[in-house]
């Protein structure tokens, strides 16, 4: 049986922006409400707290990649992306800089860092994004982060957009999103050159394809609970957390044992993208004893909703 050639490396590349142009969370309805200046004070606060746990997750996520790496020269590009984020010496990284804009919106820091008020739907799908980071191999997990392709173009339309339709909000606070406008076309031009050099067959360049794909819908996981929960009841702290146990049949490389998530409902639908990523699951089991009977039934059913879609 003769093996499908390769894409092209210019196919290949406009696959992978294809993929942005169908995918990218700059169509969730949520930031189609942003850029339409129509998210309340509140709403727009809820988003920078949950956004914030994606913040905090990053360098964590760059830290998994960096480790994966043998090539000195690969770590050494890769490691200004932790720094980007946590900053060094007087260079002042991402983290602070959302510190700022929490600040610009009303909110108190101390609240935004403990992650007090983050929606159980966004810890999942963040975590999510860390676990693909985690078991997949490094090229795919390069490829996860070509989100960074499509990321200028959102971050300039909503430095405008916040300076213009949210007054209220103090644009000191924006230099998050001013330092990212240089940041993402570096970091993106870096991991784009990296995948199409190391995707050489066509089961590599589908599998990158593919983790580009899921971390497209893991980050409109993340807008769907912020978005279920825009008019529904005020934050109210998550402190309980259960663990659900995940046992996937196929490859042992796709099989999760064990994760601690704290997980609702919404949590559980705003990982189904990732869970539709594998064969099929085999078994979930959730325990967490401090639960309502009420929430674990609903939890289950949510488990046997996800069964049956994948």
């Amino acid at each position: 049986m003769t093996e499908s050639k390769p894409d092209s490396p210019e196919k290949f590349v406009a696959r992978l922006r294809a993929i942005g142009e169908a995918a990218y969370h700059d169509k969730h309805p949520f930031h189609v409400l942003m850029h339409q200046g129509k998210l309340t004070k509140r709403q727009l606060q809820a988003w920078i707290e949950n956004r914030f746990y994606y913040q905090w997750t990053i360098p964590k996520k760059d830290a998994l990649i960096l480790a994966k790496a043998d090539d000195p020269d690969f770590r050494r590009a890769w490691i200004t992306r932790i720094i980007d984020h946590d900053g060094m010496g007087d260079s002042e990284g991402g983290i602070r800089k959302w510190y700022k804009l929490s600040e610009a919106a009303g909110l108190e820091v101390a609240d935004v860092a403990s992650l007090r008020y983050v929606l159980p739907g966004v810890r999942f799908a963040v975590d999510a994004y860390l676990h693909l980071c985690a078991s997949r191999p490094l090229t795919e997990a390069v490829a996860s982060s070509l989100t960074e392709l499509f990321a200028p173009t959102l971050m300039a339309d909503r430095i405008a957009v916040l300076e213009k339709l949210y007054p209220w909000l103090d644009s000191r606070g924006l230099d998050y999103f001013r330092g990212r406008l240089v940041q993402a076309p570096r970091d993106s031009e870096f991991g784009l050159d990296y995948v199409v050099a190391h995707c050489t067959t066509l089961e590599s360049q589908d599998r990158a394809a593919d983790a580009l794909t899921l971390k497209c819908h893991i980050l409109w996981g993340l807008l769907d609970a912020i978005l279920d929960r825009a008019s529904g009841p005020p934050r109210r702290e998550f402190v309980t957390r259960c663990e659900i146990s995940v046992d996937f049949t196929g490859p042992k490389r796709y099989r999760s044992p064990k994760m601690s998530l704290a997980l609702h409902p919404v949590g559980l639908y705003s990982v189904l993208p990732w869970v539709g990523s594998v064969p099929s699951v085999q078994s979930m089991a959730i325990r967490g004893p401090g639960r309502t009977g009420k929430e674990r039934d609903q939890i289950h059913k949510g488990v046997l909703d996800c069964k049956r879609r994948v």
